[in-house]
């Protein structure tokens, strides 16, 4: 069974959000830098279904309810949090910004496999996977065009194998 598109997409948050701090802690960014790379992800997150820390528990106080859908409509509440969903996304990152960062995080994932599983290494090629489907997860739920980028992204030493078939 597969995760959920908010379960995977808060788990790409919480990658990405542990490698921000780990360069925060190295003293390679500062903390402000972080949270300015970690935007998109938090963004992405959030229109998602996935809880951005710091945010989706705030949601009463940050995005208050002014209005509701007429009550007798089925999922009145449902589309109200994805309206505030929206707007917090919005808020930390507009999409004309975060659609770039997803797709080059999604073909630097697909490379990274594709030089693990050429270098032999099982176990890193695995991770470098699971990195990739969750990112392509993510686009193909957001409407990402990937299929123009698909071709840019197979391997020399595989595509004669494709002719041939």
């Amino acid at each position: 069974m597969s995760d959920s598109v908010a379960t995977v997409a808060s788990r790409v948050h919480a990658t990405y959000r542990a490698a921000a701090l780990r360069q925060v802690a190295k003293g390679a960014w500062t903390r402000d830098e972080a949270a300015q790379r970690l935007a998109p992800w938090g963004a992405l997150t959030a229109l998602c279904g996935g809880d951005v820390p710091g945010y989706t528990d705030r949601f009463d106080d940050l995005y208050p309810v002014v209005g509701r859908y007429p009550a007798d409509l089925p999922g009145a509440d449902a589309r109200t949090d994805d309206i505030r969903r929206f707007l917090l996304s919005e808020d930390l990152c507009p999409a004309g910004a975060w659609k770039p960062v997803l797709v080059t995080a999604w073909a630097e994932a697909a490379q990274r496999a594709d030089q693990l599983r050429e270098a032999g290494k099982p176990d890193q090629f695995a991770r470098a996977m699971a990195a990739y489907r969750d990112l392509n997860s993510l686009a193909r739920f957001l409407g990402l065009p990937l299929r123009d980028l698909c071709t840019a992204h197979i391997s020399a030493a595989r595509l004669p194998e494709r002719i041939a078939a």
